[in-house]
Order: C-alpha cells, then sequence, then structure tokens
C-alpha cells in the first residue's frame, strides 16, 4: 500500500505547488509563498528519500537468501 502512497502525495504537492506560484504570488501572500514553497519542498525531498527507502528494501527483500529449517 505504501508503494502507491508516496507517489500520490507527491503529485498532490505538486498541484498544490503549482496552485500557490499561480494564485498566491500576490500582495499580502507574496511572503507566505517562500515559506510555503519551502514546507512542500521539503515534503517532497522526505518522500523522494521515502520512495528511494522503499526500493531498497524491495530489492534487499529480493537478494535476501532463504533459508530452510532442517
Amino acid at each position: 500500500m505504501t508503494d502507491h502512497i508516496c507517489p500520490m502525495i507527491m503529485t498532490n504537492l505538486h498541484d498544490i505547488k503549482r496552485y500557490l506560484i499561480g494564485n498566491l504570488n500576490f500582495g499580502i501572500y507574496s511572503g507566505m509563498l517562500h515559506h510555503i514553497s519551502a514546507i512542500v519542498n521539503t515534503i517532497e525531498t522526505n518522500l523522494e528519500w521515502c520512495i528511494i527507502v522503499q526500493k531498497i528494501e524491495l530489492t534487499v527483500d529480493e537478494l535476501s537468501p532463504v533459508t530452510v529449517e532442517e
């Protein structure tokens, strides 16, 4: 299930960032835009690492030898 959650959240974050840049880049919100974008970028970075770690875990599972109890 987590294989699908990270990419889905990433897609939503890209949509949010596009909205913020398109709609908040004026007046009173312009100061907030930098902070909100920084938060979104941090979440994106963490999710990218989440996906990388999941791929590594899957690879390790595939490479792990199967032990048979006698």
